[in-house]
């Protein structure tokens, strides 16, 4: 089972650094998703800890990431695709 974590992320605003933060968070070992939309990310991984990620964004350019809320389910991808699809 996965754990899902969205994060909102203050100062992604622009389509490139949605590239680049899902390129950063793609190449850590365990993340088997990453979703994003300009302000929020989610990301499907194998219990990695919330630091990791963050220090990943961080990297990436975005300033400043605050973790929303964290579950642990199967079939979120489905659920987020919809709602990335209403963003």
């Amino acid at each position: 089972m996965y754990e899902t974590t969205p994060i909102k992320i203050e100062g992604m605003s622009c389509l490139n650094c949605a590239v680049q933060v899902t390129r950063r968070l793609s190449a850590l070992s365990g993340v088997k998703w990453v979703g994003t939309a300009l302000g929020l990310v989610i990301i499907e991984h194998d219990k990695l800890r919330h630091e990791q990620l963050l220090l990943a964004i961080r990297a990436s350019g975005c300033y400043s990431g605050q973790i929303v809320a964290s579950t642990s389910c199967n079939g979120f991808r489905n659920r987020s695709q919809k709602m990335f699809a209403e963003i």
